[in-house]
């Protein structure tokens, strides 16, 4: 495949990656703690330049990719599993590894 198909279609030296995530809320926050805790993890993402799309209410599940072309890293899943830990109010967090964001994932 020519190289302007492989970029168009971002596949192999353009394939950009990024990696699933899970965790769980604490059952007993309600809604007001619960909305700042995921504010707060949002804001950490953003500031990784990174986005995160996916959704639940006590359990969460999502998609982590770089803002722009460009791929997340080791380092990206690192923080954010290390960000997640830290928090008593998350719990089983996990944090898959690293795939293609535009073929490799469902």
């Amino acid at each position: 495949m020519k190289r302007r198909l492989r970029k168009k279609r971002r596949l192999g030296e353009f394939a950009e990656l990024g990696f699933s995530l899970r965790f769980a809320m604490c059952r007993d926050l309600d809604e007001d703690a619960r909305m700042t805790l995921l504010d707060e993890f949002l804001d950490e993402v953003e500031c990784l330049g990174l986005q995160f799309g996916g959704g639940g209410i006590h359990v969460w599940s999502g998609f982590v990719e770089l803002c722009g072309r460009g791929s997340a890293t080791e380092q990206h899943r690192a923080s954010i599993l290390s960000w997640l830990e830290q928090h008593a109010d998350i719990e089983s967090p996990s944090v898959a590894e690293l795939v293609d964001a535009w073929h490799g994932w469902d």
